[in-house]
């Protein structure tokens, strides 16, 4: 292969590359990241990629480098690496200097644009009131009274971690409805999730106007953030996070955040920033007991007509074991079909309205268990599945258990990187979205991954 390309195969190949990348991160990453990022040079094993300014190198480098290079061995057929140069030294200074302007004329002020409550606002839903308390969440529910009563006063930061559909929401969110509505009502409240933060950092870089959105984040009285672990290996975002954490922290602020797993369970995560996640208190929800379920689907069918038979309820109680989202939802689900139908509810119409879902009694699958299966399946070990070889022979594989941890287990694509090596959530959308295609096409993988699916509900 040539040493060089010409400037119009280049330009080709490029587009290319970013079709794959459309594909595995939203627009807005590439607007903001991408823009005007050409093909240097390439060679048998090798892609040199130019970016037109300092900041976006060093970006592009961190955080897509390892994509980019997945996308391209999958278009030359071979394994190949990529390397993030500077188009031009020049830009290094003018990079600098547009990331310095606060507001470009003739657009509206950042303060204005990135306004937090503009992007999330509070639903009026979430109150403290409507919390059903027991065993799993009592601390959590305390702690968060404490600090709607008394803003960086009493706990600060607060850490409420557990897992999905156990509450962490609600209660971050009854917080600032419970703040706004108290003697603190002229207290600015945030609520946000860690992956609005990340996409409203990426809009302000890709407007020049960095500084402006520090200050619109580093003067609100309460910032409530969701879902924390979302920033697991994005460093430029941990590294402006933390800025905003100690602005706020050293100003009295309240911050409190939420996550899927306590912080020293976070990977990818710098050690400074966890460590400030330790300062305060760190509570956790776990999954309601028997009693609690029970309570909870009490208080949602108070007002529902036909009344649910008790009956019913505990057998919805005694399926859904792990998560109150779906418990809440298998019960929308059951009462919908009452008032549709007019049937008189019992357990026979129940099964059948909750239909295979609910079928396996609560049997979870597992992310290792997945590894083993494929790993069985193709005659690898499973160490092989997370290990960093990335030959056809394992990759393949590695891509479909990456797929089927995707489809059968309710883990997002960063927690899912986690499993595989510490994986970035670029690789796993990456291999999901390739699997996902190649199989519209090739009858035989449609077949060896449907069997693996199928082997989990036997």
């Amino acid at each position: 292969m040539p040493s060089s390309l010409e400037k119009a195969e280049s330009c080709v190949f490029w587009r290319q590359a970013e079709d794959a990348l459309k594909r595995c991160i939203t627009l807005e990453e590439i607007d903001a990241w991408f823009e005007n990022v050409c093909v240097l040079d390439y060679r048998e094993e090798l892609i040199i990629l130019g970016v037109p300014s300092g900041y976006r190198r060093e970006y592009v480098e961190k955080n897509y480098r390892g994509l980019l290079a997945n996308i391209f061995s999958s278009l030359l057929n071979r394994q190949i690496d990529v390397e993030i140069r500077l188009t031009s030294p020049m830009n290094e200074k003018a990079d600098f200097e547009e990331i310095s302007v606060i507001t470009n004329p003739g657009k509206k002020p950042i303060m204005q644009l990135f306004e937090p409550l503009q992007y999330e606002p509070l639903n009026e839903s979430y109150t403290f009131d409507n919390f059903v308390i027991g065993g799993c969440n009592k601390m959590a529910h305390a702690a968060a009274e404490a600090v709607a009563k008394a803003p960086a006063q009493s706990y600060n930061p607060l850490f409420i971690y557990g897992g999905v559909g156990l509450g962490k929401t609600h209660l971050l969110q009854a917080i600032g409805n419970a703040i706004k509505t108290s003697i603190h009502s002229n207290k600015q409240v945030a609520y946000l999730s860690a992956e609005q933060f990340v996409n409203i950092f990426i809009d302000a870089i890709k407007r020049n106007e960095r500084l402006s959105f520090q200050a619109a984040f580093r003067n609100v009285d309460v910032l409530l953030i969701d879902d924390i672990q979302f920033l697991a290996g994005k460093e430029s975002t941990q590294e402006e996070f933390f800025h905003t954490f100690n602005a706020l922290h050293n100003k009295q602020k309240q911050i409190v955040i939420s996550s899927d797993r306590p912080p020293k369970d976070i990977p990818t995560i710098e050690d400074r920033l966890r460590s400030r996640f330790e300062w305060g208190l760190i509570v956790d929800i776990v999954p309601p007991d028997f009693e609690l379920r029970m309570a909870i689907l009490r208080q949602k069918c108070e007002h529902v007509d036909p009344p649910i038979p008790d009956n019913v309820l505990e057998f919805i109680a005694s399926k859904i074991r792990s998560s109150i989202r779906e418990l809440e939802g298998a019960l929308a689900k059951i009462t919908a079909h009452a008032q549709f139908t007019n049937e008189d509810l019992d357990l026979e119409i129940a099964g059948k309205v909750l239909g295979e879902i609910y079928d396996r009694g609560g049997k979870e699958i597992s992310i290792e268990k997945i590894q083993r299966k494929v790993a069985e399946h193709f005659n690898i070990k499973p160490a092989d599945i997370i290990g960093k070889n990335r030959s056809r022979s394992i990759a393949r594989p590695r891509q479909i258990a990456m797929y089927l941890s995707r489809k059968l287990t309710r883990h997002s694509f960063p927690e899912i990187g986690t499993f595989f090596g510490n994986k970035d959530h670029t690789t796993v959308l990456f291999a999901c979205n390739k699997i996902e295609k190649e199989m519209e096409g090739d009858s035989k993988l449609r077949s060896i991954v449907q069997d693996l699916s199928d082997s989990f509900s036997m």
